[in-house]
């Protein structure tokens, strides 16, 4: 019994057994907090998104309506009715954002200067813009209508 061969310690090892690796579902519970708080970001932001469109429907159609009074100008070449129809689409503009109360009751230099007073830059007082005032009244009036329809335009886009 003396010599008897001791078999090698290491070959009696078996080989390790990894673990199974970690399957992606059910998910923990921070991927579903991250979910949630996308959701109600995109929520929010869809939201104001459909605010700022509502709000601003107004004015999208007014400039629509503005390219086709210019237009029409361009077929009839009737100055005065454009003048007045100009004048009348921004007062409609102006009723649809403020308080009638502020606008309707504006006439001549006043209803200008209100509508200059809405601008960073005034754009009807003292330039041709004027020309709303006095030109619907006038046989012939001197008048530059593609600058009338620009002005027009940029009130409607950028009032504030």
């Amino acid at each position: 019994m003396a010599n008897t061969p001791t078999p090698d310690p290491l070959s009696q090892l078996k080989d390790i057994h990894l673990p199974e690796a970690a399957g992606w579902w059910p998910l923990a519970w921070g991927w579903w907090l991250l979910f949630a708080i996308i959701f109600m970001v995109m929520a929010f932001l869809c939201y104001r998104w459909l605010r700022h469109v509502r709000r601003n429907r107004y004015r999208r159609l007014a400039a629509r309506e503005a390219a086709a009074l210019y237009q029409q100008y361009q077929q009839d070449n009737n100055a005065q009715s454009y003048l007045r129809q100009v004048n009348q689409l921004l007062r409609r503009t102006a009723l649809a954002a403020y308080p009638r109360s502020s606008v309707a009751r504006l006439s001549g230099q006043a209803w200008l200067s209100w509508l200059d007073s809405r601008m960073l830059t005034p754009l009807f007082m003292g330039s041709p813009g004027e020309v709303l005032l006095s030109g619907p009244y006038q046989i012939s009036a001197d008048i530059d209508p593609k600058y009338i329809h620009q002005l027009a335009t940029q009130w409607i886009k950028k009032h504030s």
